[in-house]
């Protein structure tokens, strides 16, 4: 019995030191990226005037498939991959919102405000503006996609739907290179800023003219 001994012994320490070994840290390898909230400056402000100069994104609504934060590639009409190496550092919904606020912000006159989800909106009246994406991917060989729909209220004081709409935009990708699509995703967001603006625009000049 005594012979065991030295075996579990030998055993017992080898267990306690392939512990050790796997309780150490594992590199993380991941890039983590965000959308570039810097605008497309205009030579000047476009010339747009309202009586609630104020354009607040509410919470954008995103599909589950994209919770959780790892850059999406669809390889077919029913395969979509995740990069288990790209990811967004932020939830991508909160990025989106600042990049549009940015953007709107940059080419409106002066008095106007925009703010954006998870901020407050700093009034009660004007634009509040609801997105909903239903994709937001690279396609293999193909191009990177921002798809979804679009509403645009007015508070004055009343609340009423103003616009509503559908988008998909895209920029070419050849599908090499993922860490490619933040890039390309986010000079889609600048086009869908001047959607939302020319939404916004019409709406202004079309409740500007029944006053």
């Amino acid at each position: 019995m005594n012979s065991y001994k030295p075996a579990i012994f030998l055993i017992t320490i080898s267990l306690i030191l392939a512990g050790c070994v796997n309780l150490q840290p594992i590199a993380d390898n991941s890039n983590y990226h965000l959308l570039d909230h810097s605008s497309i400056f205009k030579n000047e402000p476009i010339d747009l005037s309202s009586e609630t100069p104020h354009i607040y994104f509410s919470r954008i609504d995103l599909p589950t498939y994209l919770d959780n934060k790892k850059l999406a590639i669809r390889k077919s009409p029913t395969e979509i991959q995740f990069s288990e190496v790209h990811r967004w550092v932020e939830p991508v919904e909160d990025s989106i919102s600042r990049a549009l606020a940015s953007n709107l912000q940059e080419n409106l006159p002066k008095e106007w405000t925009v703010s954006s989800y998870p901020g407050r909106r700093t009034s009660s009246l004007g634009y509040e503006v609801y997105l909903k994406i239903t994709r937001l991917e690279g396609v293999a060989g193909k191009e990177a996609i921002l798809e979804g729909v679009f509403q645009v209220y007015q508070s004055n004081p009343e609340t009423r739907l103003r616009k509503n709409g559908q988008f998909r935009l895209s920029e070419p990708w050849n599908g090499k290179d993922v860490a490619e699509l933040p890039k390309l995703f986010s000079n889609i967001t600048r086009n869908l800023g001047e959607v939302i603006l020319a939404a916004i625009r019409e709406t202004a000049i079309k409740t500007g003219s029944n006053n």
